[in-house]
């Protein structure tokens, strides 16, 4: 009778141990984000106005005016945190930006960067009031 105990005793703790290591391996460290980098030639689409459309998962989607055709943006990637501000900055101030796009895929874009003080005067000065 002592020997069933003990048995039956082992038995529910090799069934405990193994259900908490299969529910410890099924856990995922959601806090850690990783991040990728991208590199490739890429094309100068010269002067934007940027405007986001939707936002899925990690992929951005926007409008580069005056280019008529949705382009979009792997926030997966490092280098986008940095372009992210400088489109929310642009838009913000309604101010225009440069961008580039990957050669390989030309929707997608590869960087942002600020225009200079001329590019920025000229377009205020185009600019419909």
């Amino acid at each position: 009778m002592k020997n069933n105990m003990n048995l039956r005793s082992s038995l529910i703790l090799i069934v405990l141990l193994a259900f908490n290591l299969l529910v410890a391996g099924c856990n995922k460290d959601r806090g850690v984000l990783y991040k990728r980098t991208k590199e490739g030639k890429t094309i100068e689409l010269g002067l934007v106005i940027p405007e986001i459309g939707s936002k899925r998962n990690d992929t951005l989607n926007m409008a580069l005016y005056p280019n008529a055709r949705w382009f979009f943006m792997d926030l997966g990637l490092l280098q986008n945190k940095h372009n992210l501000n400088l489109i929310k900055k642009a838009i913000q101030e309604d101010l225009p930006v440069r961008a580039k796009v990957f050669e390989d895929n030309s929707s997608e874009i590869a960087e942002i960067y600020p225009a200079s003080q001329t590019e920025i005067d000229q377009y205020r000065k185009s600019k419909v009031k």
